[in-house]
C-alpha cells in the first residue's frame, strides 16, 4: 500500500509524496511464487517505465512508477 511522507532508503517512488515501502519477507521465502515468466511477458512495459536510468545500473531507481507513467507504459502491451 502506498505510504505518504518521507521514504525509507529502499522505498519505490510513485510520484508526488507517495512511496511503496519494501516488505519484510523474513521467514516467508518458502511461500514465494516464481513470477519471472510473467515479468518477461511485461518487458515492453518495463522498458517504457525505465525513464530515469537503466535497471542494470540503478535497479528500481531507474523506473518512473508515477500513475501517469504507468498508464502511458501500459499502452506498450
Amino acid at each position: 500500500m502506498p505510504q505518504r511522507g518521507p521514504p525509507s532508503k529502499n522505498a519505490i517512488w510513485l510520484g508526488e509524496d507517495n512511496w511503496i515501502e519494501q516488505a519484510d519477507l523474513s521467514g516467508r521465502y518458502d511461500a514465494a511464487v516464481d513470477i519471472d515468466p510473467e515479468l518477461k511477458a511485461l518487458e515492453p512495459m518495463w522498458r517504457a517505465l525505465e525513464t530515469s536510468c537503466v535497471a542494470g545500473c540503478c535497479g528500481l531507481d531507474a523506473f518512473d512508477f508515477s500513475p501517469e507513467n504507468i498508464a502511458s507504459a501500459a499502452g506498450h502491451l
